[in-house]
């Protein structure tokens, strides 16, 4: 393998690896909306259901670690 085809195969990967995390920073990103959006809604109901934040919020940290990891 030359030089150009190595460098060419590492940017492929360098893409593959950056489009699969902005997938899932979308991915977090809506499913964190629409979660605090139900959990406003309901929370004057179930005080409790508050609490759903916190694991939001750990999702977000996960998905944010898996970034620094790629």
């Amino acid at each position: 393998m030359n030089k150009e085809q190595a460098v060419s195969h590492l940017r492929e990967e360098a893409a593959s690896v950056k489009e699969c995390f902005t997938r899932f920073s979308f991915q977090t990103i809506a499913f964190s909306a629409v979660s605090f959006g139900i959990i406003i809604k309901f929370q004057t109901g179930i005080p409790i259901l508050s609490l759903c934040f916190l694991l939001i919020t750990i999702l977000a940290l996960v998905v944010a670690k898996i970034g620094n990891h790629k």
